[in-house]
């Protein structure tokens, strides 16, 4: 993920739709086929922790903090009114010095707090405090001394547990009682829906044992009270009882893993490939913060977790490796892994290294071996063998990679003025250049290892995604073998319609010596990050359409794009423009989610030719008045071909399509369009004000409010233009319509 630059546009309200004046033109040559489309096309970056996006969202389990690792870092998500995590972000030489078991704290790590086990809560005048037991993974749990009847400890979840439509849910923890059994219920209020004595499940080792629990709501609820529940674990009167890994899964979840609502609206997007962890997720601030997949593998209870430094929270790597390989089968997509070069991010950065060390006694070129045995090896194999012993003996299926993420050379780049921070230097303080190489050595360094022992490995690169930025040392223009490269554009709607639309027209991207295109990561937003709720527009959308159309047309040289990022829980968002926006109940899409969508199921398998002209605008200065197209075949005979358009434009653009050599057999269409004026004001699609809970027998979704979404497009015809190919289309203002076309 990107986070600094892009032109930001001031703040534009858009005009409302009207009528313009005479049609713009699209001819379209059927039998004529140009590029093939990769099905690569309209897929997902996921990164995997941004926005509570992973564990607090797409993590089925509702418990946070449920091993008690945090000790504080992040929780300034939890009550964002609280002081900050408590980390000396003004005594820079103090932080240096600060170790956490035994290592050097990351810069942009708090220091943990081993009194802080927040978001727990005391119940019924029950004392909790965090107690510490060997060195292992997760040594840290919560101690329970009870008092009166209905004392214990609560968990909120993430800013409320969900309760699904009054699906069951199964408890699990890892406790040691001192007395009778423990209670669970799950309560709004203090009202108790459910609740359960925990039960053993198998032996006890070293004290401690399994138990288990359903919990089954007698009572669905709606409003604010469907997502407001709190998790609580009772022990009986003047006893106390330490528990550990407490999780809440409900009985629906995808694999038990996954929330089965935001799997589902992601399966309908039908992803291509799904390209994880990162980002910024992937590099983090130093060896303790950033993606280590060797650490998210195993059994749950024994990893040990890291703070998210990219995005300011802790996780507990349930999301790991393995969960994502399961989830992209699971989604019918091809994973892209991005393995790391050691590079750093520049947050809070005062004259570190801008590249880290791998692990002892490692390399980041064996890191990726290593990576690329655990997915694809057989369970004979070391790392192979670990995967099996974690359940699938059968290998994944994994043919790319990525090299880094947003790596870049320095030439011509100012230092930072502040930390004299240049990239590959230590600073103004002595000007070091990195050992290996930079960016195109470390590339070499890793890719030559891989494609001795994986030669057909589809391998990315980092590509440009800063313009201003000197490219001329990538390995994909000085000589290197280079399959694809990687650009991620963050613009504002205006400047993605202005700038990029023929971006990689032949006339800009030289075919000869210009690699094929990974767009990796594009999002139309209002600032870098986006700053507010309300920049997923319906005007974003259609941006994001048009550039997408572009590339389409461009099919020779693009051979992949993701929508970037995809997930937020709206308790905790850190980049809120994205594909699907939750709560612990609730579930929206974004018209940028229906625009996508749109495109994907439109997508065919090759582009015809084609060419547009006329339209309204053509004197005025982009891009408030541009809409653009692009055909592509439906089907291998031919015979159905998709139309797409997109109206950047608040004016109704009519548009009269001529299909040379052919006759209309019949045709449907749909457009993403206002209803009305104040569908353009803000974010459209959201979830509504928070109300009084109250119980009813049936669920009631009028709090998810989705005031744009797909709808059926007139097309008024006559049976002469269909038998001379030739339709007329109006477009609405600020839309993007697909026209579907059956030809004889």
């Amino acid at each position: 993920m990107q986070r600094a630059w892009a032109s930001i546009q001031p703040n534009q309200e858009p005009a409302p739709p009207s009528e313009g004046p005479g049609p713009a033109v699209l001819e379209v040559w059927p039998s004529t086929v140009q590029n093939k489309l990769s099905d690569q096309f309209y897929s997902l970056f996921l990164e995997t922790e941004i926005n509570f996006g992973g564990e607090g969202g797409l993590l089925a389990d509702q418990v946070w903090n449920g091993d008690f690792e945090a000790l504080g870092r992040g929780m300034r998500w939890w009550k964002p009114d609280d002081d900050d995590d408590p980390i000396m972000r003004d005594d820079k030489e103090m932080h240096l010095r600060e170790t956490v078991d035994g290592e050097r704290a990351d810069l942009a790590e708090p220091i943990p707090n081993a009194s802080d086990f927040r978001p727990w809560t005391s119940v019924g005048g029950a004392s909790l405090a965090i107690v510490r037991e060997g060195r292992g993974a997760n040594p840290h749990m919560l101690k329970i001394s009870g008092g009166k009847e209905g004392s214990g400890a609560a968990n909120s979840g993430y800013w409320g547990i969900g309760l699904r439509g009054g699906v069951a849910q199964e408890v699990s923890l890892r406790a040691k009682v001192g007395g009778p059994t423990l209670r669970a219920q799950l309560c709004v209020e203090g009202d108790v829906l459910a609740g359960a004595d925990l039960k053993p499940k198998g032996a006890a080792q070293g004290g401690w044992q399994t138990y288990t629990a359903m919990l089954r709501p007698d009572t669905v609820l709606v409003g604010k009270g469907s997502r407001s529940a709190e998790l609580r674990l009772l022990v009986p009167p003047n006893s106390e009882a330490t528990i550990d890994h407490v999780s809440l899964v409900p009985t629906d979840a995808i694999a038990g893993l996954f929330r089965k609502d935001i799997f589902d609206a992601l399966k309908a997007l039908r992803p291509g490939f799904l390209r994880f962890p990162g980002g910024d997720y992937l590099e983090g601030t130093g060896p303790r913060t950033r993606w280590n997949w060797k650490s998210t593998i195993g059994q749950p209870s024994d990893r040990k977790g890291h703070y998210n430094s990219a995005w300011d929270y802790w996780v507990r790597d349930r999301l790991g490796f393995f969960e994502m390989l399961q989830l992209a089968e699971a989604l019918g997509s091809e994973p892209v892994l991005a393995i790391p070069t050691g590079l750093q991010l520049n947050k809070l950065h005062y004259g570190i290294t801008r590249y880290g060390d791998p692990p002892a006694k490692s390399s980041w070129a064996q890191e990726a071996l290593d990576s690329i045995e655990f997915a694809t090896g057989p369970a004979t194999s070391n790392w192979g063998g670990f995967r099996a012993a974690m359940g699938r003996s059968e290998p994944f299926k994994l043919t790319k990679v990525e090299v880094g993420n947003e790596e870049r050379t320095d030439k011509n780049i100012m230092p930072d003025p502040e930390t004299g921070y240049v990239g590959l230097t230590r600073g103004a303080t002595g000007e070091k250049p990195d050992a290996a190489g930079g960016y195109s050595g470390r590339y070499r360094a890793i890719t030559d290892a891989l494609w001795k022992r994986h030669p057909d490995m589809t391998v990315i690169a980092s590509g440009q995604w800063k313009e201003e930025y000197d490219m001329s040392d990538n390995p994909c223009l000085n000589g290197q073998r280079c399959d694809m490269w990687d650009e991620h554009f963050y613009r504002s709607p205006d400047d993605m319609v202005g700038e990029l639309l023929e971006r990689y027209d032949k006339k800009n991207y030289d075919r000869k010596t210009m690699p094929n295109v990974f767009v990796g990561e594009y999002s139309a937003i209002s600032s870098i990050p986006p700053k507010n709720d309300n920049t997923n527009t319906l005007i974003a959308a259609i941006a994001e359409a048009s550039f997408a159309l572009s590339l389409e047309r461009n099919a020779d040289v693009v051979k992949a794009t993701a929508f970037a990022p995809v997930l937020a829980n709206v308790g905790g968002s850190q980049w809120p423009h994205v594909l699907l926006k939750f709560d612990s109940d609730r579930l929206v899409r974004t018209p940028s989610y229906y625009a996508l969508q749109m495109l994907r199921n439109s997508l065919g398998t090759h582009t015809v030719r084609q060419a547009a002209r006329g339209g309204i605008g053509e004197d005025d200065v982009p891009p408030r008045s541009t809409w653009t197209a692009a055909v592509t075949i439906l089907e291998g005979n031919g015979k159905t071909v998709a139309v797409k358009l997109a109206n950047y434009c608040p004016s109704t653009q009519e548009v009269e399509i001529k299909l040379h050599d052919a006759q209309i057999l019949h045709l449907n269409a749909t457009t993403l369009a206002p209803d009305t004026p104040m569908a353009l004001w803000g974010a459209p699609n959201y979830l509504g004000m928070e109300r009084e809970y109250v119980s009813r027998p049936e669920r009631n979704e009028s709090d998810v409010v989705e005031e744009v979404t797909p709808r059926p497009l007139q097309v008024n015809t006559t049976q002469a233009e269909l038998n001379g190919g030739r339709l007329h289309v109006k477009l609405p203002g600020w839309s993007f319509s697909v026209v579907h076309v059956v030809l004889r």
